[in-house]
């Protein structure tokens, strides 16, 4: 199917456009900044501008669409409520989805199904209650947001009466280095973590994968319609959250944050963290939707270990479109780790031990970092041409490298995914003085050889 994909540019929307690639679908999007999210995009993905609030939608963007999912609306976690924050947060919601009717009728694109985004803020605070898709509307600003959030969307019913609507209700969505973890994690890394108030408070959340394999299943599943809560099956309370993030991190969570002084903080957003919401995914459960991480242990396991092991990690992912085996090549050459190196590091192979590349490789290098030369020494290790390979620091500056490249045919190119584990000498010495800037550095680096690797294989 050609998808359309409001809201693609953010976090749940790039992790859902390469999901429906991989499933072999054809993906359009609409951002606010369609260049720079085309360009970031791990997928093959053409996009179009839109300010939902305040535009129709590109005719152009709608030609041939036959699902659409609706992701768009601004971050209620950003900025205090305010007036004008509030009447902001309904027209990202409601206007967009109005506009976004309108536009669909008015270029008679008549969607086959439609997937909206709604949230379990639907339910307000409910303490201990247990809640499924056929409890009722709670109180509080954010329970009358979604109830309008859902019939802007579910006019889509009335405008097209042959389209299938499903409307989720996500709960707090988990994901490294963004969404809810991205947030806290670091907090609980410099041990000022803590439980929310009184910690009693239900927290019900789903990782990113598996939220991602619900909107696919809701456009593919004729079984998905109507209401559906996007949680997973094992709520937590917020004190037992606290404490199972601060075991794995082995971090102490010494700094409780009191309910009055969120309250004063945070004013009215302070129920966005105190509020009670134990919800059940009854109708995922009902239709036989497996969970990758149904608790929140098993979401923490998958994205944080490396964190608990002393890591920090940096994970990147583009697509080119060239052929895997073409893409390939191009790495089995050391030279050309030069030319996707930045030249303010003055990085020059030396050699390696072998003819050509393989298992068991070391290859020597040399350059400056801050303006102090360094030797350097790798290994290549699990080479599977062409799928994937790594190579391990054996000298060198870092006290553990590890960098794991994995290519995946897609879409008629190439899926590059980067994976390095890295950590520094002297332990917490060593992340407390030089990690913030070796970090910024890192990036630094793969940025640039992103910006390379696009301009070497551009069709």
């Amino acid at each position: 199917m050609k998808v359309l994909v409001t809201g693609i540019s953010g976090f749940v929307g790039q992790k859902l456009g390469l999901h429906l690639v991989r499933s072999g679908h054809e993906v359009v999007g609409l951002s606010r900044r369609p260049e720079r999210t085309q360009e970031l995009s791990p997928f093959p993905l053409e996009c179009f501008a839109w300010a939902g609030d305040r535009e129709p939608v590109p005719p152009q963007a709608l030609q041939g669409v036959e699902a659409v999912v609706h992701l768009a609306g601004e971050s209620v976690a950003e900025g205090r409520w305010t007036a004008r924050r509030k009447q902001q947060l309904r027209d990202s919601r409601v206007l967009s989805a109005q506009n976004l009717l309108s536009s669909l009728q008015g270029a008679q694109v008549a969607p086959k199904v439609f997937v909206a985004a709604s949230a379990i803020g639907f339910y307000g605070d409910r303490g201990d209650e247990e809640l499924t898709e056929a409890s009722s509307l709670g109180e509080g600003f954010l329970a009358e947001l979604t109830q309008q959030w859902e019939e802007a969307t579910s006019q889509v019913s009335e405008v097209f009466p042959t389209c299938r609507l499903t409307q989720l209700r996500i709960g707090v969505v988990l994901g490294e280095g963004e969404g809810f973890l991205g947030k806290v994690v670091p907090l609980f890394r410099k041990g000022l973590g803590g439980r929310l108030g009184s910690g009693r408070q239900w927290m019900s959340l789903i990782h990113v994968e598996d939220l991602v394999r619900v909107i696919g299943e809701s456009l593919e599943n004729k079984d998905f319609q109507g209401v559906v809560n996007a949680v997973g099956p094992e709520p937590l309370t917020n004190a037992q959250m606290t404490s199972q993030l601060a075991n794995h991190l082995g971090a102490p969570a010494l700094f409780p944050a009191p309910a009055p002084a969120l309250k004063l903080a945070l004013g009215e957003m302070s129920q966005m963290l105190l509020s009670s919401q134990r919800v059940r995914p009854q109708r995922l459960l009902e239709l036989g939707f497996e969970f990758s991480s149904p608790s929140f242990f098993q979401a923490v396991a998958k994205e944080l270990n490396h964190i608990k092991e002393g890591f920090e990690q940096l994970f990147t992912q583009q697509w080119v479109p060239r052929p895997l085996p073409e893409v390939f090549e191009f790495y089995r050459d050391e030279g050309n780790l030069q030319k996707i190196t930045p030249p303010w590091l003055d990085f020059q192979v030396l050699g390696k031990n072998t003819p050509e590349m393989g298992e068991g490789t070391r290859i020597d290098y040399k350059l400056k970092l801050k303006g102090l030369p360094i030797r350097w020494q790798s290994a290549i290790e699990n080479w599977d041409p062409p799928r994937r390979f790594s190579d391990r620091q054996l000298k060198g500056p870092y006290r553990h490298w590890f960098h794991l490249h994995e290519f995946e045919e897609l879409a008629g190119g190439t899926l590059i995914t980067d994976r390095v584990h890295y950590q520094l000498p002297l332990g917490l010495i060593g992340r407390a003085s030089a990690g913030p800037w070796v970090k910024r550095d890192v990036e630094k680096i793969f940025k640039y050889r992103r910006k390379v690797i696009d301009s070497i294989f551009k069709v």
